[in-house]
């Protein structure tokens, strides 16, 4: 009778516990696509057009956020986990549907007529060339995907990790790998508002 009451008790706890936790995941997730949306609304800004830019915030932001806590797990001494493994392999999936929807943005604004949408796409690889393509591309997506896969074969398939030396390249290349998300979101943020350009506005008789 007791055993009975101990686990309705700690069903009920763990009921409350998850009403917070689901009500927070689906707030986080509004804050993540709110700047987004807010920006989809000038539209004069072609590069700022729906769905294309809110989805590519979700993903990146959704990735940015399991890198940061796992980069919190990486420095508390939790990198050669499984549970770590298998969000590090999450956060790399998510990385991949992300540069999808970047690629749909790209193509979107080279087969727009709109002059701002092709005066952003010029501002992407020509102003902005380093800090989107080295950046965002390369140093933000790219490197920590094939990073992470690297790592995931060292620690999946071979005995690397059971060497001290081989612990610690691991340790350090999962660390490496959630630093570049992070700094390849901030950039994608940074890119997406600074390459923007108004499309020219018709003025009767000019």
């Amino acid at each position: 009778m007791v055993d009975r009451h101990d686990r309705g008790r700690d069903a009920a706890a763990e009921s409350a516990v998850g009403r917070p936790s689901i009500i927070g995941g689906v707030l986080s997730v509004t804050l993540v696509v709110y700047t987004a949306m807010l920006l989809s609304d000038v539209t004069v800004v072609q590069f700022w057009t729906r769905p294309y830019l809110p989805f590519i915030f979700l993903m990146s932001g959704v990735s940015t956020g399991i890198s940061a806590a796992l980069l919190g797990t990486v420095l508390s001494g939790g990198a050669l986990t499984r549970t770590n493994h298998r969000f590090c392999l999450t956060d790399d999936a998510i990385i991949v549907v992300e540069l999808v929807g970047i690629g749909l943005l790209l193509s979107f604004l080279s087969s727009s007529p709109n002059m701002g949408a092709q005066a952003s796409l010029t501002a992407l690889f020509d102003t902005y060339q380093l800090l989107f393509v080295g950046g965002v591309l390369a140093f933000g997506t790219i490197i920590p995907v094939i990073l992470s896969l690297t790592i995931t074969v060292l620690h999946e398939f071979t005995h690397f990790e059971e060497n001290p030396m081989g612990a610690r390249l691991l340790t350090g290349g999962y660390a490496t790998k959630y630093v570049l998300v992070l700094i390849g979101g901030f950039l994608l943020r940074y890119v997406v508002l600074m390459a923007a350009v108004k499309s020219p506005l018709a003025v009767p008789g000019l």
